[in-house]
């Protein structure tokens, strides 16, 4: 809760003697008897929940090393995978990732979480309309940018 600058409530819930196991029955009314009455707070507190209880998805698999084996006393370095890393986007579609500030609540197209803060919460490809953690998109992200028509495209971002 603190991530999402929440902590104010974290003296409601010691004081309601809410412990993890209570967490999965809390709903919207709930929240509103516990004093909890600003719908952005609630949605906040109960992604919050649900991110918590859900199951990891199992780590991704390591990627077989091409070329040779690193000899003992070395130490096989790995490019680092950022936007602009050719490595990341191999075909002509490539995302066309700009920083932008989200005004609701979005999730990332590579991770399936949402983005966190205020303000440059992530990436948005200005083609697709893909929407990415700055970690997710450093990593690398599916390489399927199919430019959409102009009024389908980003329209939902702007204001």
């Amino acid at each position: 809760m603190s991530a999402l600058n929440l902590y104010r409530y974290a003296d409601v819930f010691k004081s309601k003697d809410i412990k993890g196991s209570d967490l999965l029955h809390l709903d919207r009314e709930k929240l509103m008897n516990m004093g909890i009455k600003d719908e952005f707070h609630q949605r906040n507190i109960l992604v919050c929940i649900e991110e918590l209880c859900k199951a990891l998805p199992p780590p991704p698999v390591a990627m077989e090393t091409m070329g040779s084996a690193p000899t003992p006393g070395t130490v096989a370095v790995e490019p680092a995978l950022g936007i602009n890393y050719p490595g990341n986007n191999l075909a002509n579609n490539a995302h066309n990732l700009v920083p932008h500030s989200f005004s609701v609540l979005e999730k990332c197209g590579k991770c399936h979480k949402y983005l966190r803060g205020l303000l440059h919460q992530g990436f948005l490809c200005q083609d697709c309309g893909l929407v990415s953690h700055r970690t997710c998109s450093a990593t690398g992200l599916p390489s399927n940018c199919i430019s959409a028509d102009s009024d389908n495209r980003i329209s939902r971002f702007t204001s």
